[in-house]
């Protein structure tokens, strides 16, 4: 455990209790569902030192349950008790002054309880491998004749979000050899009767590689009009469900518009 100050919230094991409670409250566990997560995952019993953050973390949540405050009392009380024997001389008037305000606390009137609200990173897709997404491609500006145009993507793979998990779902997709100033949305029965092919991506050091794997920003989803037409991938499609690995967004337009200026195409001219 690293611990830098003789705060409650100044060593790692407290910080996780509390982000990770907060984490399960986020992602739609009920507040006894996050506790009881939270004990098995830290392994807590009636002697863990970790009953006192996760008791102020719930009190400043309006969230207190009757168990984590009798531990977190508990705790308190049995390290005032042995505070010599756990902290050197100079740290021990301020986490003495630390833990009794604690137990202040404890014993006070909670507030309301709080609603945390989903980070800005958080994502879960709508979609499903197999799906047909579009997409248009904006970067780079300069000098890339396919900037402003409509591309097609397969969904090869969709990362699953564990219980209790915020959910940041990545997705790997494969590119069409396809390309249109028009939305393929609106000519769908057009792109029907003649299907494109897929195509690997090209890396900018030359390496094919078959799916590319994207978080879907709100960038992508709104400038990039990202969405789905179609539920099933082409009848001739064939390919493999892929784990989505870490994703790189950065460079996803760059390579959507290298693989297709390289690629052997015929273009719609739809």
């Amino acid at each position: 455990m690293g611990t830098w100050g003789y705060k409650l919230f100044q060593n790692d094991d407290a910080c996780d209790v509390r982000e990770t409670y907060r984490e399960k409250i986020i992602a739609g566990l009920s507040d006894l569902e996050a506790e009881n997560a939270v004990i098995l995952e830290f392994e807590m019993d009636g002697d863990s030192d970790l009953w006192l953050p996760l008791a102020v973390t719930q009190w400043r949540l309006g969230r207190l349950s009757e168990r984590a405050k009798k531990y977190g009392l508990s705790a308190a009380r049995r390290e005032l008790g042995q505070l010599d024997k756990q902290w050197k001389t100079a740290l021990i008037p301020g986490r003495r002054e630390e833990l009794l305000r604690a137990q202040q606390l404890l014993f006070s009137d909670m507030p309301r309880k709080k609603r945390l609200r989903m980070p800005w990173w958080a994502y879960r897709c709508p979609w499903e491998t197999g799906n047909i997404l579009q997409y248009k491609v904006r970067y780079p500006r300069e000098n890339n004749p396919f900037a402003d145009r409509y591309v097609m993507l397969l969904v090869c793979g969709v990362s699953e979000t564990p219980p209790g998990k915020i959910p940041c779902e990545r997705l790997a997709v494969r590119l069409y050899n396809w390309h249109s100033r028009t939305a393929p949305v609106t000519v769908l029965e057009e792109i029907l009767a003649s299907p494109p092919e897929l195509t690997d991506f090209l890396s900018k050091s030359g390496t094919s590689l078959p799916t590319w794997t994207i978080l879907p920003s709100d960038e992508m989803l709104r400038q990039g009009e990202m969405r789905r037409i179609a539920q099933h991938p082409f009848p001739r499609d064939k390919f493999e469900i892929t784990a989505p690995q870490s994703p790189m967004n950065s460079t996803f337009d760059e390579s959507i518009a290298r693989t297709l200026a390289n690629a052997s195409h015929t273009e719609t001219g739809i």
